[in-house]
């Protein structure tokens, strides 16, 4: 079902507006002949002035109008927010009792691994979208794993919990293991994410930032955009000697020493 607009809007009455205005300004005696002077009321002059006094309606009505779309965005905000902390996951084994693959588990687990706002660990953070093809999907969750990193999304698809589930399922096999899958967009505001998969690896912890324009101070760290490997990644990072070159070969090590 279509949600309802947010968005106020003045728009309809600007044409009753606009003739109260000329109203106003005009004695009910006075002639409408443009430009016409009756005792000293210059009647174009009223006129014009009606004019820009609607176009300062309309201005206003503009104005909000953004104001309750900024409004509107805030909410979504809020709410998906709300259900960002219910869906952080720290370690979930996703096999059902029939050994399907069991999204609710996952998102019942949450609760646990979501208390506060201080990101700890893990320091490598992989940003994600569900617009990814499933084989690079499936590829990036277990290497991230395997390397102790946390792979994020910035949102629920289209708001809703279930569609978001169902992007997901197809790259998971059943009755498997992923530790490590979060859904948080203010480390993508954070970070300033526009394309995915980007790799970031931190020399700190993370004090997110809950404000919708408020600003995390972020800790020394380095990222890598591209649709490259986890390996390659942590590698580039590595042989960088940034700021997150010492976490990376520490990651990359991980990464190595687990099989598949």
């Amino acid at each position: 079902m279509r949600r309802p607009r947010l968005t106020p809007s003045l728009a309809f009455l600007l044409p009753a507006l606009a003739a109260l205005v000329l109203d106003a300004a005009l004695p009910p005696w006075a002639s409408p002949a443009a430009g016409q002077v009756v005792e000293g009321i210059d009647i174009g002059a009223a006129r014009s002035r009606a004019k820009a006094q609607a176009h300062d309606l309309e201005a206003f009505s503009s104005e909000v109008g953004k104001r309750g779309e900024a409004l509107r965005q805030q909410a979504l905000d809020t709410r998906t927010a709300a259900q960002a902390n219910r869906a952080r996951v720290g370690s979930v084994k996703t096999g059902g009792a029939k050994g399907a693959f069991d999204f609710d588990a996952m998102i019942a687990g949450a609760d646990a691994a979501a208390a506060g706002s201080k990101l700890e660990r893990p320091k490598l953070i992989v940003f994600a979208s569900l617009s990814m093809p499933v084989p690079s999907l499936k590829t990036l969750f277990r290497d991230v794993t395997r390397a102790g990193g946390v792979v994020v999304f910035r949102g629920f698809k289209n708001g809703s919990v279930k569609d978001f589930m169902a992007g997901l399922a197809p790259a998971f096999d059943k009755g498997e293991k992923i530790d490590g899958v979060g859904i948080d967009p203010r480390l993508f505001r954070a970070f300033n994410v526009e394309a995915v998969p980007t790799y970031v690896v931190t020399a700190g912890d993370i004090e997110l930032c809950a404000g919708f324009h408020c600003t995390t101070p972020l800790p020394p760290y380095d990222r890598l955009a591209g649709n490259v490997t986890t390996d390659y990644a942590l590698s580039t990072i590595a042989d960088g000697r940034g700021p997150g070159s010492a976490a990376a070969k520490v990651y990359l090590g991980k990464l190595r020493r687990n099989p598949r």
